[in-house]
């Protein structure tokens, strides 16, 4: 009996992607990956700022590239990294991603941002134009611009959340390297456990994490959307976590989203 359960958790588990490839349109596949940008974001830092996000990078090799150092006006070295992330394009060129690629808990900010798309052939730089102030771990949210109009319509920002058990696509750029597009559900979560600071597990129970899916996601994937079998946008993924083998990603529901936007004057966005 036992057996047969296994098994017949490992088809399901298999055949997700064909059943939900089924769910989604060929037309609505493509253009979700064609607004899919994957992003880096250049800081210039002295030894100590480097020194600091060198920890950083000690946690997510995949997620900081080291680049060439250069010189400035003085003659001193400046370090040169790109932090790696995910974006999705809206209408008029803007771009809606996450705050921690472009503000680090140091203080620490970027001098510049490139952006690159499947189809197009050089990276496109792009400036910040809104992002959150005061970051909490769950409201984690900016928007900035292509400097240059690459025509393409971008997707849409959904009217209403999504239920329950609805399938849905996430987009991102896992490590800066490719294009990953995966299919999942939409599923809600409360944790009853957290650890202390000594590691021990003590009962408790929060919602900090509103909405999961249960995707494959890396480092890099920061930033991507989550949509709905339409295409539209239902929330943006902030972290990742991996427990007991298995990754969640987790978004927040679309409410904080459209206030993010329009508490920024970015309200067009979201019509």
């Amino acid at each position: 009996m036992r057996k047969t359960i296994l098994v017949g958790f490992l088809i399901l588990f298999l055949a997700t992607p064909i059943l939900c490839g089924d769910i989604f349109k060929s037309k609505v596949i493509e253009k979700v990956q064609l607004n899919t940008v994957a992003i880096a974001a250049y800081y210039f830092l002295d030894d100590t700022a480097y020194e600091d996000m060198s920890k950083l990078k000690a946690r997510f090799p995949d997620l900081i590239v080291p680049l060439q150092d250069k010189m400035n006006e003085q003659g001193q070295r400046v370090r040169s990294i790109a932090f790696l992330g995910s974006g999705t394009l809206l209408k008029d060129n803007y771009i809606i991603t996450v705050r921690h690629m472009f503000v680090q808990e140091n203080g620490a900010k970027c001098d510049k941002i490139w952006c690159m798309f499947i189809g197009i052939d050089h990276p496109v730089e792009a400036e910040i134009v809104a992002i959150t102030e005061n970051k909490v771990f769950s409201d984690d949210y900016a928007v900035i611009r292509l400097k240059e109009d690459i025509g393409r319509p971008g997707l849409k920002i959904a009217k209403h959340n999504i239920k329950l058990g609805e399938p849905v696509i996430y987009t991102g750029s896992t490590g800066g390297l490719a294009f990953f597009t995966r299919y999942g559900f939409i599923t809600y979560v409360n944790q009853y456990f957290r650890r202390d600071d000594a590691g021990l597990l003590r009962l408790s129970a929060f919602d900090e994490f509103s909405m999961l899916c249960v995707f494959p996601g890396a480092p890099g994937d920061s930033g991507g959307s989550i949509k709905n079998r339409d295409g539209e946008i239902v929330g943006i993924m902030y972290c990742g976590i991996e427990n007991y083998g298995t990754q969640y990603i987790f978004a927040n529901p679309l409410y904080m989203l459209k206030n993010f936007l329009q508490s920024n004057a970015l309200w067009f966005l979201v019509e």
